[in-house]
């Protein structure tokens, strides 16, 4: 048995349970990672920021400015703040990408002072939520 089984079992854990669970894999989690002053760029989809956070924070927004969203997992969620003095589009990670039911490759509109969480839930589908 390796070192994380005999930690099991110095916790009164039975052996063969220690065993068991030093060999599986329970869960595993993505890194939680903060983006907190992201400036908004570029008005297409091809042009806008690449964010590279969980959490982010868009803290300068030009007219007409949008923010692409990370590469994650299907079942991880993406937040975007938008504390700057306009709205920003938020962009699916390619142009077949697609956010609730708009059109692919377009952009979801996050008014200056709000919030939105985006669930990838398919390769190329994300949905928001408040």
């Amino acid at each position: 048995m390796g070192k994380k089984a005999n930690r099991l079992i110095g916790l009164t854990m039975e052996p063969y349970k220690a065993a068991e669970i030093e060999t599986d894999t329970i869960f595993s989690c993505p890194t939680i990672s903060i983006s907190s002053n992201v400036t908004a760029a570029g008005a297409t989809l091809g042009t806008a920021t690449v964010l590279t956070s969980l959490f982010n924070r868009v803290g300068t927004a030009a007219l007409s400015t949008g923010v692409n969203l990370p590469d994650v997992d299907i079942g991880v969620v993406v937040t975007i703040r938008n504390d700057g003095a306009n709205a920003v589009l938020a962009y699916p990670i390619n142009a077949s990408g697609v956010i609730n039911a708009l059109s692919a490759g377009a952009g979801f509109s996050i008014a200056s002072g709000a919030q939105a969480r985006l669930i990838r839930t398919a390769t190329n589908q994300w949905y928001s939520g408040a």
